[in-house]
């Protein structure tokens, strides 16, 4: 994978330091992949790992040769002051198969176009402002208990915020990958 960019908000009161990452990198490694976690690591300015969340969020949960995926997470009670961390980064574990077989859908109104019902959708969205900056990312699913029909539409509904002005988003640029598992 590799790093498309990132943005991260750091915040510290009286009470905790918190850090809250979000990262797009893409597939280049030519073949599809599967990922099965991410490690994000706060680091000083020598380079080293000062802080780390081993269990970071990263979708969608295939990627094709050139497409994106997102790793976010949010680092609750550093040791380390905020000023002292210089940077974050990302190790991601992959696989080149999966035992789940997965299928693009239309990402955008999660219509389903094909002659079965659909279960296990999955949808990873970010959202980011005029100059690309990532203002949010989540990740949206309906389980393997909801389906959708053939020919109907669902809606994904999420809150997102806008993390350095701490505030709900109204409105921003959204990018959605959507999956769903194929029986």
């Amino acid at each position: 994978f590799q790093k498309v960019r990132s943005s991260t908000y750091l915040t510290e009161d009286k009470y905790s330091r918190e850090a809250n990452v979000m990262i797009e990198v893409k597939n280049v490694s030519g073949r599809t992949l599967y990922p099965r976690g991410a490690t994000v690591s706060a680091l000083n300015a020598a380079g080293e790992v000062v802080e780390e969340e081993s269990y970071s969020n990263c979708a969608p949960d295939m990627v094709e040769n050139g497409e994106s995926m997102f790793i976010w997470d949010w680092f609750y009670g550093f040791e380390t002051p905020i000023d002292e961390i210089a940077g974050f980064a990302v190790t991601v574990e992959s696989e080149t198969s999966s035992y789940t077989e997965y299928q693009k859908i239309d990402a955008q109104g999660m219509m389903n176009t094909l002659d079965t019902d659909i279960y296990g959708v999955s949808a990873v969205i970010a959202v980011d402002d005029d100059e690309g900056r990532l203002l949010d990312v989540c990740r949206v699913s309906t389980g393997n208990a909801t389906g959708i029909f053939p020919g109907s539409t669902m809606i994904l509904r999420a809150t997102v915020r806008d993390y350095e002005n701490d505030t709900t988003l109204e409105s921003g640029n959204a990018t959605v990958y959507a999956l769903h598992e194929l029986d």
